[in-house]
């Protein structure tokens, strides 16, 4: 009985071998892995994009892995890389000759107002570390491409400095949008172990790469890379005035509520006398004024 029984236990296990290897390589096979590409080379078109609802744009680009934020607001939409967990999108643009890490659409009473495009993030990107040549072949990439699509030259509107990254900003006027190009990049913060103080260190390190793009009916002060801040005084070219310590120029501040004018003098350096005009103005100021174009 025992010797009948070893040819079937033999065929069982030796069939039951392939046919688990087979199931295995259908749940995980090499093609479940591809990602789905997804060019965002419309936004580019304004007169297209610009003309985008709240209802027209989920249709547009319910297939390309955008989702709502909220679908009871329906103020902000995104496509991200990741496709939000479930699988990986490839996200490209001009023709698939640059990559980015996700998309957002950000609208007002149902229209759309503002797109996002984040290029490249540390930490989030697949290539997360990149070196200081690599980080600027992005930035130049990038901004010959928005030379061909939206304008011939770019002003460079230098360092933000209302913002914490204090972002390089590039900005392009084209007939019917604005594009601003920030990105943020500098030696490695290397804090020390017994002061905690922090110091730079020798190796580059980069922060982010983003592109904003708006109507051309914005104003500039709405591309200001400080999320969140509200307009405070505006002087047209104040990123143009020197700001260096014992430099002084006379300017016109203007009130936010609309009052009168004041005049003063600018003095580059510590900033003091900036946030006097400020407060004399009607607007606050803790650390220093919050200015921009």
């Amino acid at each position: 009985m025992k010797l009948s029984l070893l040819p079937t236990v033999a065929l069982a296990i030796f069939t039951c071998g392939p046919l688990a290897r087979a199931q295995h390589k259908i749940l995980i096979g090499p093609d479940d892995g591809k990602a789905k590409t997804v060019a965002i080379d419309e936004v580019f078109e304004p007169a297209k994009l610009w003309a985008y609802t709240d209802v027209t744009l989920e249709a547009a680009w319910k297939d390309k892995g955008f989702k709502w934020l909220s679908t009871q607001v329906k103020d902000h939409g995104m496509i991200r890389r990741d496709n939000w967990g479930f699988d990986q999108l490839k996200l490209t643009a001009f023709g698939g000759t640059k990559n980015l890490e996700e998309i957002s659409f950000l609208l007002k009473g149902g229209k759309l107002t503002e797109v996002s495009i984040a290029i490249w993030n540390k930490g989030d990107s697949q290539n997360a570390e990149v070196t200081e040549k690599d980080f600027n072949a992005i930035v130049e990439g990038w901004s010959t491409a928005l030379n061909g699509c939206v304008a011939p030259k770019f002003e460079d509107r230098g360092k933000d400095k209302t913002s914490a990254a204090k972002a390089e900003r590039r900005m392009w006027v084209g007939k019917e949008m604005l594009a601003q190009l920030e990105y943020s990049g500098g030696k490695e913060k290397v804090r020390d172990p017994n002061t905690g103080h922090e110091r730079a260190g020798k190796n580059f390190q980069g922060e982010f790469i983003r592109l904003r793009l708006l109507p051309k009916q914005s104003s500039l002060g709405d591309l200001s890379t400080s999320a969140g801040a509200a307009p405070a005084v505006r002087t047209a070219g104040f990123d143009q005035i020197p700001q260096t310590r014992g430099q002084r120029r006379r300017v016109h501040f203007h009130r936010a509520d609309g009052g009168p004018r004041r005049q003063g003098v600018l003095r580059g350096g510590d900033g003091r006398t900036r946030v006097q005009l400020l407060r004399r103005a009607g607007r606050p100021a803790r650390n220093g004024p919050n200015l921009r174009q």
